[in-house]
């Protein structure tokens, strides 16, 4: 079963990686022009110009941005890990995440399984197929950035990738985790994913408010803590990971009880 459930997965993991890579080279080799191109916004449009909900997202002036941004170290994070990637990553676990039972209630192949092998493996396989697809992708686009950025001869710390791979693992496990659960919930495919897209609105919305840092997800993938103190956030990486536990049993337990 583990061969059928990988093969299910196949076409969104090469689909995924095709885009991930894409978006990568276009970050990495256009770094110079990002570059001008930033600082000539800079000097052309007074900071007080912009609306204030865009100058709230804004950690340092614009002049400092882009005098930073020419810097590999920190260029790469704030446009892959703090932009593109950190964007992805629960896209990523959406796609991966909403058709593993969803699917199979829809398409009614769900009685097929349940009369040939029991709850409890049907769920471990479909949710350890999604969550180890979703790792390889994470990881990958965690470490990559790394080697071509050597490759390029770049100035960057490598040491902190250790630090960013784990944030995206496991951001990417709670987002994971959230999905997981609607899929085992609802018997069509069209509700988990209009359920995924209002948490992922939802979470992007709590970086608006201090108060409620503790649940954005998004700020905790992007890694600002790694990349500014050179550690990791202790007390949201344990909540996160309590978080997705709890998650992961609790669709179990709804599985194993749910009228079919």
């Amino acid at each position: 079963m583990w061969k059928c459930e990988f093969k299910k997965m196949k076409m969104r993991v090469v689909v995924v990686i095709i885009i991930m890579s894409v978006l990568l080279t276009l970050v990495m080799a256009f770094k110079d022009w990002a570059v001008q191109e930033f600082s000539a916004v800079s000097q052309q449009v007074p900071e007080e110009k912009l609306p204030k909900f865009f100058r709230k997202f804004l950690s340092s002036k614009m002049e400092v941005l882009a005098q930073k941004l020419k810097e590999d170290d920190f260029y790469l994070w704030s446009q892959w890990f703090g932009k593109n990637f950190g964007q992805f990553v629960p896209l990523i676990a959406l796609i991966l995440a909403f058709p593993l039972f969803s699917r199979e209630y829809e398409r009614r192949t769900i009685y097929y399984l349940i009369t040939r092998v029991k709850r409890v493996k049907i769920y471990i396989l479909k949710s350890m197929t999604g969550f180890l697809a979703l790792c390889f992708i994470l990881i990958l686009f965690s470490i990559l950035p790394l080697f071509i950025a050597l490759a390029m001869d770049w100035k960057i710390q490598a040491w902190k990738f250790t630090g960013y791979t784990l944030q995206a693992l496991i951001g990417g496990t709670a987002f994971y985790s959230i999905f997981l659960l609607f899929s085992v919930l609802f018997k069509d495919q069209v509700k988990p994913i209009l359920m995924g897209i209002v948490v992922i609105i939802g979470t992007a919305f709590l970086s608006i408010s201090d108060k409620l840092r503790l649940l954005n997800i998004y700020s905790y993938i992007m890694s600002h803590n790694v990349f500014q103190d050179g550690k990791m956030d202790p007390i949201r990486t344990c909540l996160y990971v309590g978080f997705s536990i709890f998650l992961f049993l609790l669709s179990w337990l709804l599985f194993e009880r749910k009228e079919l």
